[in-house]
């Protein structure tokens, strides 16, 4: 509904032909594509974030003498009680502690999260976590140093953000300016903008106003994009 309501006002500012807007509609796929991308990667931010308190909680655990399967049951709980039964973590939790049941290595549990979650913290430390069962390995300093690198991480990012969000929210208004501009000037001198929807050369100077429109609007994300 989102992607066709930005059709529809693309359609109406551009070129005021309902056509318009049956042509493009296989634009939708590609902004649902770019939705669930954006969607993705907050979420996977997210669950960094509440991988890093998983990690402490382990620790807090294995340092009190309990075991690796008692430490990620405790943190079930834990996890609950700190993000809710709904979030992302506890589901992954949930899913391990039922697998534990079953007598299934913890390991091949962390393994299989790590498929699923495909963030690079997560399948470091699986891979690491699977070289310390089989070698004997030092847990407890996995699992702090695991949350250590992952909060320095998380840090950065937010460092990161914090400079450029003045730059994100100058962007949202210049891809909003252009729209307002149109907007305006069809109510206030309609006969003017006439002549860009009822002339074969408006039509034109329009498509390549929205072509160039649009590749600001990507260059714009992707240099405000920035990977820690």
């Amino acid at each position: 509904m989102e992607g066709m309501a930005i059709l529809a006002v693309v359609s109406y500012l551009f070129y005021e032909k309902v056509i318009v807007f049956i042509v493009l509609a296989p634009m939708l796929f590609w902004y649902l594509k770019i939705k669930k991308q954006l969607l993705c990667e907050k979420r996977k931010k997210e669950l960094k974030l509440q991988f890093r308190d998983l990690c402490i909680s382990i620790s807090s655990s294995l340092s009190a003498g309990s075991s690796l399967t008692n430490a990620v049951i405790s943190a079930y709980k834990e996890m609950t009680e700190m993000y809710g039964e709904d979030s992302h973590i506890s589901r992954e939790l949930s899913l391990m502690v039922k697998s534990l049941k079953m007598n299934i290595p913890v390991e091949s549990l962390f393994e299989r999260f790590a498929a699923r979650a495909d963030v690079e913290d997560i399948k470091m430390f699986s891979e690491i976590l699977n070289i310390a069962q089989k070698g004997g390995g030092d847990m407890i300093k996995i699992m702090k140093t695991t949350a250590e690198q992952i909060g320095d991480k998380v840090d950065i990012e937010r460092d990161i953000q914090s400079i450029i969000n003045a730059k994100k929210y100058e962007q949202t208004i210049m891809n909003i300016v252009p729209f307002i501009i149109i907007f305006y000037m069809k109510i206030t001198s309609p006969e003017t903008m006439a002549i860009m929807y009822r002339t074969d050369y408006g039509v034109i100077i329009m498509t390549i106003c929205l072509a160039v429109y649009g590749t600001a609007y990507m260059l714009g994300r992707k240099i405000t994009r920035i990977e820690v």
